[in-house]
């Protein structure tokens, strides 16, 4: 497969590696024994997000019917973070990306068009829903952080349109915040940064192999001068531009100071969170430099990430434990 490589300043940042069983589409059109609050925590990352909702049904898809296709957390994500770092009264986002521009007066909380509940209860989590300049990302800011240990269903229902067009699914999804006194690793607050599939603050690079990369998220990229894709500078309309003749497929956009997402949300400001993530699991040595990250796993240079679905499970390519890696020169992605 394409081979995609974050390349960053030696040491100014980790990646931090959960290994979750996610699973996307509309998935079938039965009931959720789990939403209802019967079954397991444990069933979880079985659980496929989509049309679990009683009653639901699913539209066949097409160019103008929108569709959710990524969420933060993700489905059956087990390590999530009560909260989210600078939202007052210490509350939690909860995002998800459309497909098409979504109609906001149709997404809001007095609808409750976007929210969420804990799972086994089946009590309502009040919080505020917004929407982005583009219409196209839903944000649900919880009132309060979220409890630990406990199993949370996020649910966006069919009222939710695009230029009249209903949602072709209604969509639910299931995450579980982490237990501080049992999880042994304690999870990474990226801030801002966590909704991003990528974000480098030199710039990416994209071998010309086919099948070409695909990346499902938003990249964020930063500072200007390394806002390049294979050295190339990026566009200004939230791509990746000429990339040297081998640009990756993106299902989001390229977030770069020629492209802002919305106020406050610069690139400059989500390549800060992320770096400020990193300097809370570095331990007080010093910044960031060779050898401060103590406790970190080194991955040889020159390391390669993934293997095809089904492959072998190796430790240190597609089999990690919860922890701190980092590589001295790159990391590459197949």
């Amino acid at each position: 497969m394409n081979r995609l490589g974050s390349v960053t300043k030696p040491l100014m940042w980790a990646l931090a590696l959960l290994i979750a069983a996610v699973a996307g589409g509309c998935g079938g059109h039965g009931t959720d024994p789990i939403l209802g609050g019967s079954g397991s925590v444990e069933n979880l990352v079985s659980v496929l997000p989509g049309t679990i909702i009683p009653g639901a049904t699913c539209t066949v898809s097409g160019p103008t019917i929108p569709e959710v296709t990524t969420s933060d957390p993700t489905n059956g994500n087990l390590l999530v973070t009560t909260s989210t770092t600078g939202v007052a009264g210490g509350g939690k986002l909860i995002t998800a990306d459309f497909s098409l521009a979504m109609d906001p007066a149709t997404i809001n909380s007095p609808l409750l068009t976007f929210s969420m509940m804990e799972t086994v209860s089946g009590s309502n989590v009040p919080g505020t829903v917004t929407m982005n300049g583009a219409s196209t990302r839903a944000t649900l800011t919880t009132s309060a952080a979220l409890t630990p240990n406990t199993s949370y269903t996020a649910i966006i229902t069919q009222a939710a349109t695009s230029s009249g067009t209903p949602l072709g699914c209604a969509y639910a999804w299931r995450f579980k915040t982490a237990t501080p006194a049992a999880t042994g690793v304690a999870s990474v607050d990226l801030g801002r940064a966590a909704p991003f599939a990528i974000a480098a603050n030199a710039g990416v690079t994209n071998t010309p192999t086919a099948p070409n990369t695909t990346i499902n998220g938003d990249t964020v990229l930063d500072p200007i001068a390394g806002a390049t894709c294979n050295s190339v500078a990026v566009d200004a309309a939230g791509g990746f531009g000429l990339c040297g003749g081998s640009p990756p497929t993106i299902n989001g956009s390229v977030i770069s100071p020629l492209f802002p997402a919305d106020a406050g949300a610069t690139s400059g400001a989500i390549i800060s969170d992320m770096q400020a993530a990193f300097l809370s699991i570095t331990p007080p040595a010093g910044p960031p430099a060779a050898g401060s990250l103590g406790g970190a796993t080194n991955l040889p240079a020159g390391t390669t990430l993934g293997e095809p679905t089904g492959a072998a499970l190796v430790q240190g390519d597609n089999l990690f434990a919860p922890g701190v890696y980092q590589s001295l020169t790159s990391i590459l992605i197949t």
